[in-house]
């Protein structure tokens, strides 16, 4: 809980609506432990994106700001991780555990 409340003292949480529109396809498919779980601040420069068991998620186009950064943060350890990517929206998780997927303007 610790690490959950210092990731989210860090972002501008309270803009955040859930937004499964932000997802091009949902990973999880009709299994409730695979769902994946998506929300944005309406002005498209904050988001955030909840694997609860890794893999690839896409993000539809357009729906987001672009030159966002990118990084992965473990809510395990707390730790966070740049992600390098090639524009193309699709992000996958460093392992098969749970991940949040945070795209913001800071």
């Amino acid at each position: 809980m610790k690490y959950l409340e210092e990731f989210f003292s860090s972002i501008a949480w309270w803009t955040l609506r859930p937004d499964d529109n932000l997802l091009a396809e949902q990973p999880g498919g009709s299994d409730p432990g695979r769902h994946v779980s998506a929300s944005r601040a309406e002005s498209g420069d904050l988001a955030v994106v909840y694997l609860p068991v890794g893999g690839e998620v896409r993000l539809r186009k357009g729906t987001l700001r672009d030159g966002l950064r990118e990084e992965w943060f473990n809510p395990r350890t707390g730790t966070r991780t740049s992600i390098q990517t090639s524009g193309q929206r699709v992000f996958e998780t460093p392992d098969q555990q749970d991940w949040v997927l945070l795209l913001t303007n800071k």
